[in-house]
């Protein structure tokens, strides 16, 4: 059965509720049972507008909910730190990107950093890695 729009909202809404299941310092947040619970709780709503919803498919669908927010808020601040005008700024299509945005606090991007040489480092010539073997 598919997920429509109205059951992503009900799941979105639900999810706000139990902040024991996003937040990671929440005191419940490593308890199991309170997890559990929680996910019941939601799956009995969703239950009601989409019948025989496993707690394996809500968990799926967050899932894939959340992995798509934040792809589109990284594209988005992304666009801000490029130095363009205000009119490049990138526009999130996500139909929910407003409805998640209570994640924001909790989902901080980390630095990061590059694996590659600096562009202005010289390249390794043929005699410099000749001369390292010998």
């Amino acid at each position: 059965m598919l997920w429509t729009t109205e059951s992503v909202n009900i799941l979105i809404d639900e999810y706000q509720k139990y902040q024991c299941l996003y937040i990671t310092k929440h005191p419940l947040y490593h308890n199991r049972s309170a997890r559990t619970d929680a996910l019941k709780n939601i799956s009995t709503v969703i239950d009601l507008i989409r019948p025989g919803t496993t707690i394996d498919e809500i968990k799926s669908k967050w899932s894939s909910l959340r992995s798509t927010y934040i792809c589109e808020k990284r594209k988005y601040e992304t666009s801000f730190k490029s130095g363009s005008g205000t009119s490049s700024v990138y526009k999130p299509s996500l139909w929910y990107f407003n409805r998640m945005m209570f994640l924001n606090e909790h989902v901080a991007s980390r630095p990061s950093t590059s694996s590659f040489s600096e562009e202005n480092s010289p390249s390794p010539t043929i005699s410099d890695i000749t001369n390292d073997i010998t």
